[in-house]
């Protein structure tokens, strides 16, 4: 072990909830799932990014508890004339507010504490603790999908109290401004030791992870960087046309939606000038990316089918509705010159795997009808998460020459790397069949994991912070800019 320190949010990947519910290391009361599914996120969250977000909530927190009101905090923000003030509604804040008046007029409580286990290096940093509890403030409208990651986090933060002698820190809480809620949890009874050694064994797992990641980039430096200028990047919409004027020699995707909003709407004024935009730069490659709740393995709804639903007082079909979302951004992106629109396969759910399977190509038989080969239909590699289909690339390959032959004139497939790793597939084994196979690969997603392979899990990370080693990342880069396929990082 080095003398290096290791921040409990570097470890947490390396834990695996289920292990350690089977091992029984875990508290036995499954924690924070009555959290309500999705929460309210404040304007200035939009207008700021999320990420900064989150940190000025915390400050907000504070303020809040120090007995300022939302307007307080405006005003400030007028007085030292911040821009974000104008995006700042003190109304959107006064149910948070009323919630933090239980920790006013105490004198125990302390923000954004360090702890050190000098012994195993490990590091902590509760956004808040009192005398008997260690909260973390999260403010996410979609709060199930971090909850495990928090769990972790907590517990670990518990371990390290108890390694450093704080026996009175008996319980752990969370913040959620987004939901209004406060929550505590007592863990007087649990036993923390055999947590903090798996804990402990997670460094081992991380220094072994970095001693190899620099290994392979050190065999590879000198390809890397001369191809990885030609790597491009996911944008915010907002943000994209200033990239292409910027950058127009790299790839770009974007939502235009949301990764989950299915009303995918652009202002009129928005398409003429990114139009305008893309015909200034010939050379500019953008792909759309529809949002991630489309699922292709629902079945099929023909327009006949929807015009009897709706005669019969029921709700929209999801099944036509994933058709009409897909082909109204195959024909925006014809319109605007893009160069694909990305769909992930879909996800077996109440189906059997051949029933999935054949919704999924009904689907893409119908919606690939609409697109163009010049801005065709992208099918995305699966990291076999979650009952995901055609995770295996003959299985892939299968399913591209069973498609009928005018859809496949507008289909090519988009690789992501990540998602071949977490499957199970080396780089190189994948890229070979989908040559051997003669599939066309219009894109590459080109993210490393942060989990070894075959983790059936969809967690990016990047090059240097992955498991994916440089030589086969190396090799995907050097592959797709020998053959002129984009690439870029989500």
């Amino acid at each position: 072990m080095t003398d290096e320190i290791h921040h409990v949010r570097s470890l947490l990947r390396y834990l695996s909830y289920g292990q350690l519910a089977n091992e029984k290391i875990i508290p036995k009361e499954r924690l924070f799932t009555k959290v309500p599914r999705f929460g309210k996120i404040p304007k200035l969250a939009g207008k700021i990014g999320y990420a900064e977000f989150g940190l000025k909530m915390e400050t907000f927190i504070e303020g809040f508890i120090s007995g300022k009101t939302p307007q307080d905090i405006r005003d400030e923000m007028d007085k030292e004339s911040y821009p974000m003030a104008r995006w700042f509604i003190p109304q959107e804040y006064e149910l948070i507010r009323k919630k933090m008046k239980r920790f006013r007029n105490r004198n125990d409580v302390q923000y954004q504490v360090e702890w050190i286990d000098s012994k195993s290096q490990i590091q902590g940093h509760p956004d808040l603790i009192t005398t008997k509890t260690i909260y973390e403030i999260k403010t996410t409208a979609i709060f199930h999908s971090m909850r495990i990651d928090t769990i972790f986090q907590l517990l670990s933060y518990f371990c390290l109290a108890r390694r450093l002698g704080m026996d009175k820190l008996t319980h752990i809480g969370l913040i959620l401004p987004a939901q209004d809620l406060i929550i505590n949890v007592s863990l007087k009874n649990w036993d923390w030791k055999p947590f903090y050694k798996k804990l402990k064994e997670c460094v081992k797992i991380k220094e072994g992870r970095e001693k190899m990641i620099k290994e392979s980039y050190l065999r590879n430096s000198k390809d890397w960087e001369t191809y990885w200028p030609y790597v491009g990047s996911h944008i915010y919409k907002d943000h994209l046309i200033r990239y292409i004027n910027k950058s127009p020699h790299v790839p770009y995707q974007f939502f235009v939606g949301g990764r989950n909003n299915t009303h995918a709407n652009c202002t009129e004024g928005y398409k003429k000038n990114l139009k305008k935009t893309l015909e200034r730069h010939s050379q500019a490659r953008v792909f759309i990316h529809s949002p991630y709740t489309l699922n292709l393995s629902q079945k099929y709804v023909s327009s006949k089918e929807v015009e009897d639903v709706q005669e019969g007082g029921k709700q929209y079909p999801k099944g036509r509705w994933i058709y009409t979302v897909v082909v109204k951004l195959l024909e925006m992106g014809a319109d605007l010159g893009l160069k694909g629109v990305v769909i992930h396969c879909g996800k077996k759910g109440k189906f059997t795997w051949e029933e999935a399977i054949a919704n999924m190509r009904e689907h893409v038989n119908k919606i690939a009808r609409k697109g163009t080969p010049e801005c065709p239909l992208l099918i995305e590699t699966s990291a076999k998460e979650g009952g995901e289909t055609l995770y295996d690339p003959e299985d892939m390959a299968d399913f591209y020459w069973s498609l009928d032959k005018k859809a496949r004139t507008n289909i090519a497939i988009c690789i992501d790397s990540a998602h071949i790793w977490g499957a199970g597939h080396t780089i190189p084994e994948y890229v070979q069949v989908m040559e051997r196979r003669k599939i066309p690969v219009k894109l590459i997603h080109f993210n490393s994991s942060q989990f070894e392979k075959g983790s059936c899990k969809d967690r990016h990370a990047i090059p240097e912070e992955g498991w994916i080693p440089y030589d086969q990342l190396t090799y995907l880069l050097k592959w797709a800019v020998k053959r002129d396929i984009s690439l870029l990082t989500e």
